[in-house]
């Protein structure tokens, strides 16, 4: 019975400029790993063995003898790696409890961060909606300015010749219907930016059917 150990050999490195070191794979029986093992990295073990098949009895001697870090990932169930092992210097040992957990704490954190998402989210899609809904507040604007330039130009052809001074009616009716426009265009523009999502769509549906705009519109 063979098991496959990857190692990577520890070759001190030869002067001039430095290399990547070759990795290669050699098939091995299990009497054989306590000889190769300190040669290693990084020990991965998964077999369906019914008891651990790197026990403490056959490698601690190699593993005591380590100068450097041993990382050991035995994700067989039921596990493959005496758990002894892990306790000697140098030696990392991690089952898949170990990975389970560190998994489990991975999903706590991005569950953590689920409610500051969600809010960042929200934020910026309020302010998408006002940003679309301001599209929207200018040609209302235009328009409303455009009906009272209209209405005001109607009064003017009608009464102008009861009024000696021409420019001074023109600056009445200038200034009446200014004062006519500001309630409605600060409340549109009051709506916009500190209304609830489609509150100003509705505000300027309300507007455009009070002053009855779409047949401004349809007359242009």
């Amino acid at each position: 019975e063979f098991r496959r150990v990857l190692c990577r050999s520890r070759r001190a490195q030869a002067q001039g400029a430095p290399t990547l070191p070759a990795l290669t794979t050699h098939a091995i029986t299990l009497d054989d790993i306590p000889g190769v093992i300190g040669g290693a990295d990084l020990v991965i073990s998964a077999t369906a063995a019914p008891e651990p098949v790197l026990t403490h009895e056959k490698l601690a001697g190699a593993l005591r003898r380590l100068g450097h870090p041993l990382v050991i990932i035995d994700v067989a169930v039921p596990r493959d790696v005496d758990q002894r092992l892990g306790k000697l210097p140098n030696v990392y040992l991690h089952d898949i409890d170990d990975l389970n957990r560190l998994v489990e704490r991975n999903l706590q954190r991005r569950r953590a961060e689920v409610p500051h998402a969600e809010a960042i989210i929200g934020d910026e899609v309020e302010k998408f909606s006002q940003w679309l809904e301001g599209l929207q507040l200018t040609p209302m604007i235009k328009l409303l300015q455009k009906h009272m330039e209209a209405l005001q130009q109607a009064e003017i052809s009608r009464y102008g010749r009861q009024f000696a001074d021409s420019e001074q009616l023109h600056r009445f009716t200038q200034s009446l219907c200014q004062k006519i426009l500001h309630k409605p265009l600060a409340f549109l523009r009051e709506v916009n930016k500190n209304g609830r999502d489609g509150e100003s769509l509705q505000a300027l549906e309300f507007v455009r059917r009070m002053f009855d705009l779409d047949s401004i519109e349809e007359g242009s």
